[in-house]
């Protein structure tokens, strides 16, 4: 008597059925890379219509804003003490010349991102690196959203003069 073996086949999720469900979509991203300050920022995950707090209802009410999550990861640069988090970094419907930029995270959405899953980027203080997660509010969002790390302007201890500068570069959802 012969014993028969019957396979099952195991089904495994897709990454896009992946990410579909826990809303995260990959984006290529060039890496920013502040050429006076050595800061390093690269974008590889963003959340689309992350959902408003109780306390965001202004930004809530408005027909053109969409809270967004990217998720990046960020290297402080060793010349001069500086930290990066959130508040550096901007986003913005691709190539919008809005007026308004968004703020970063705060702990209003702090707490909503942690319990969905995405917890916030901490900052990240000189010769370290560090990801987390970052909300901004977009105005009129498109398809792609432009990734804005802003360098304010200051002077060094030794005089050095940093002259303010804002590095754009796109974040493309990534061919599935």
């Amino acid at each position: 008597m012969r014993s028969r073996v019957v396979q099952t086949p195991i089904s495994t999720p897709t990454p896009t059925a992946e990410a579909a469900a826990s809303g995260v979509v990959t984006v290529t991203s060039d890496e920013i890379t502040d050429d006076q300050m050595g800061h390093t920022v690269q974008a590889d995950k963003v959340v689309r219509d992350f959902p408003w707090t109780s306390a965001q209802s202004g930004l809530a009410d408005r027909d053109d804003n969409e809270q967004v999550l990217v998720h990046v990861a960020v290297t402080a640069g060793d010349e001069f003490y500086s930290t990066v988090d959130c508040l550096a970094i901007r986003v913005q419907a691709h190539g919008s010349t809005e007026s308004y930029t968004s703020q970063g995270t705060t702990s209003v959405v702090e707490d909503a991102m942690k319990a969905a899953g995405y917890p916030a980027l901490q900052k990240v203080d000189q010769r370290q690196s560090g990801e987390g997660w970052c909300a901004y509010a977009v105005t009129d969002p498109s398809d792609v959203l432009d990734l804005e790390y802003q360098r304010n302007a200051a002077a060094s201890n030794d005089g050095t003069q940093i002259t303010a500068k804002d590095f754009i570069v796109p974040m493309t959802p990534a061919a599935s």
